[in-house]
């Protein structure tokens, strides 16, 4: 597949540099010290990147981003070519094509140990405890770094990094299981449509909820092994839970939220059976919804944060893209001078599934 032309590493480089909390009029081009990998790292010559709804909480200034230091280089799912190697580093070698993960673990607490390292309380996270992939260059752990499949180019390998491994994440945490019922909001989005594809190898019953007659076409066109069961455009049939109680009529066993908006969200509360479970992945349309507790304890409810993925889920995405089992969701590949109106694009909705930014032009 593609490879960056190999280059010996400046001391200098290129960078998209968000510098205040003001909106993407504050992301600026800025030529910055090149980092140097330490000896547990990989300095990445990155090519892609993607662009994800948490970046705008931080140049937003959100409130649950107070702790962000900026000057700051976004961008949490760079892929690349290895172009340096720390002294300690021997399982990946300069030139070889690899791609990132964004949370970075302890790997000594309790969660790390017991193989859920998306719990982490000590995570940190490339574009946003540290620079991120939005630069010419980028130095991730190792530990963090895959190889990436020689059938993936480097815009597939960034659209799956992150958004399809916390999808698999999120399915192990609720135990999705063959012959369940699942219903996912946002389905044409990013995680969404890698949630739609994963439960489907599973063979989970999927509901795919969308908000656009696009996203309901891309998902129809999935093939049918992972194609929803049901797809429903809520521009277009606003009354979910009638329509999912004509396909169970006991409710379904999984419901899966990626936008919160609060009248999607009370729909799909409504499609519940008893002791079902929620998995809570994204607020698209804000942090607020309405829940009766009542409710949620006489339905005996579960309800999950899904925030990260764990190393194994990151891996195994990584390999299951590789072989062709899932089709990474790609909206658009922009390149790096056009970041602002990448970013509008995720701002306006416009966008069914991963906006990519092309860092690197240069490729064979």
């Amino acid at each position: 597949m593609q490879a960056l032309h190999p280059v010996s590493v400046p001391e200098r480089m290129l960078a998209t540099v968000l510098t205040r909390p003001d909106g993407i009029a504050a992301l600026v081009p800025e030529t910055v010290e090149t980092p140097r990998p330490a000896p547990d790292e990989v300095l990445v010559r990155v090519a892609t990147v993607g662009l994800n709804r948490g970046d705008l909480d931080i140049i937003n200034g959100s409130s649950h981003t107070e702790g962000v230091r900026l000057p700051l280089i976004l961008g949490l799912d760079p892929a690349g070519v290895v172009a340096e190697i720390g002294h300690d580093v021997t399982t990946v070698a300069p030139g070889e094509r690899v791609v990132a993960k964004p949370s970075i673990s302890c790997a000594t607490c309790a969660p790390c140990r017991a193989g859920r390292d998306d719990a982490c309380g000590r995570t940190r996270t490339i574009g946003v405890d540290r620079p991120g992939g939005m630069a010419e260059y980028v130095a991730v752990p190792v530990r963090n770094v895959a190889r990436i499949p020689e059938s993936l180019g480097f815009a597939e390998a960034s659209a799956v990094a992150m958004s399809n491994a916390i999808a698999l994440t999120l399915l192990r945490t609720v135990d999705a299981d063959a012959g369940e019922s699942l219903l996912v909001s946002g389905a044409s989005g990013a995680v969404g449509s890698a949630v739609v594809q994963l439960a489907r190898m599973r063979k989970v019953r999927v509901i795919a909820v969308v908000g656009s007659e696009h996203g309901a076409q891309w998902l129809r066109a999935l093939p049918g092994d992972v194609a929803p069961e049901l797809v429903i455009d809520r521009s277009v049939d606003p009354d979910l839970s009638t329509l999912v109680r004509q396909r169970f009529p006991d409710g379904v066993g999984v419901y899966v939220e990626s936008t919160s908006d609060p009248d999607g969200w009370r729909e799909a509360l409504r499609s519940l059976r008893a002791g079902a479970r929620v998995a809570v992945v994204g607020a698209q349309a804000g942090p607020i919804v309405e829940l009766d507790n009542e409710w949620l304890y006489r339905r005996r409810i579960t309800i999950h944060g899904c925030w990260a993925s764990t190393l194994v889920a990151f891996h195994d995405v990584l390999r299951m893209a590789g072989e062709g089992r899932i089709a990474p969701n790609i909206d658009s590949i922009q390149p790096m001078s056009k970041v602002a109106s990448a970013y509008q694009r995720l701002i306006d909705h416009q966008n069914e599934g991963k906006v990519i930014l092309r860092v690197a032009d240069e490729v064979d």
